[in-house]
């Protein structure tokens, strides 16, 4: 994946917290005027990011959340590799998830 990473963080009046990133020339708002605690909304979105990027880099692999929290974790896999971990697939929390699908099991609202 090619990188080209500017990161500008605004602590508006408000008390809202505002963190854009831009990465080869597309703009991500990872936070917008948000006053939560934001570890999960912070990881789900950095995933979609990096997810939109290997898709239009046309890389075969996505980003997948493991676990939450202090445990979170994050891991590189192919739809292919994916699925066969899926068949195995044990309890959820320690397991490879998209972004969407891990927000709804660990109830991360966004």
């Amino acid at each position: 994946m090619e990188l080209a990473w500017q990161k500008e963080t605004i602590e508006p009046e408000s008390g809202g917290y505002n963190n854009e990133v831009m990465l080869n020339g597309k703009h991500y708002v990872i936070f917008k005027d948000f006053r939560g605690y934001g570890w999960g909304e912070a990881a789900h979105r950095f995933a979609l990011m990096v997810n939109d990027q290997l898709t239009l880099q046309g890389k075969g692999e996505q980003l997948y959340l493991i676990s939450g929290g202090n445990d979170g974790d994050a891991v590189f896999l192919s739809q292919a590799q994916f699925r066969l971990l899926d068949e195995i697939r044990g309890d959820k929390r320690w397991w490879p998830l998209l972004p969407d699908k891990w927000c709804s099991l660990f109830e991360v609202g966004v």
